[in-house]
């Protein structure tokens, strides 16, 4: 094993669960049933937390503390008791407060 393998070798287990094809540069997820092409051009992470961890949109409404959505926000509309998000899959969120993580991106939905 080559110090180039060791390498492969350590990414390949930081993947989160995800696990080498014998082609090199295919992997599986942990269900054994997704494969994805690192070299197919696609983003690691919209791939691996897009559409190999897709989930079911809620069936009713919920209420909580805080939550952390990564979810595609498109438009801010702000209201006189919070705001109103809305996302590219034409859901909308309600909250009284947003914080944004995202880096500069996120100055666009500033309010002046």
């Amino acid at each position: 094993m080559t110090v180039c393998d060791d390498v492969q070798a350590a990414f390949t287990q930081s993947l989160c669960g995800l696990q080498r094809v014998e082609s090199g540069h295919l992997y599986r997820a942990a269900d054994g049933l997704k494969c994805m092409d690192f070299r197919d051009g696609h983003a690691f992470w919209s791939i691996r937390a897009g559409l190999l961890n897709t989930y079911s949109i809620l069936k009713h409404d919920c209420t909580c503390e805080v939550v952390i959505i990564g979810a595609g926000i498109t438009e801010i509309v702000y209201e006189a008791h919070g705001v109103l998000l809305k996302t590219d899959r034409g859901m909308m969120i309600q909250a009284k407060t947003v914080i944004f993580a995202a880096g500069y991106e996120a100055q666009a939905y500033l309010k002046e």
